[in-house]
């Protein structure tokens, strides 16, 4: 894991309408995790875009595992994200060069 250089990723995602309101639209929800493994956001980012691409030959659920890169390049607390890429709408890791 590249302990050295963190990024901020931004989650853009929305929920599945419930079954008792089919025509209601659910509200779209942003979320930003702070301190993410620059190697840990370019993952993200190429699953999303692979699910995005085929969602029939991807995994829609994901947990990811990461250590938070303090700013002193130093290793923080440990992170735990589940993604469901049925439900993300757009996924963006700051200052990354993503060669997908």
């Amino acid at each position: 894991m590249d302990q050295g250089s963190a990024t901020t990723v931004e989650i853009t995602f929305q929920p599945p309408a419930r079954a008792h309101q089919p025509q209601h639209t659910p509200p779209v929800h942003e979320r930003l995790l702070e301190s993410v493994p620059a190697s840990t956001a370019r993952e993200m980012a190429r699953d999303f875009a692979a699910y995005e691409a085929a969602p029939s030959e991807a995994e829609q659920h994901k947990l990811y595992t990461y250590r938070q890169v303090e700013t002193d390049g130093s290793s923080g607390g440990e992170a735990m994200v589940a993604l469901d890429f049925g439900e993300v709408v757009a996924l963006q890791a700051a200052n990354l060069q993503m060669a997908l």
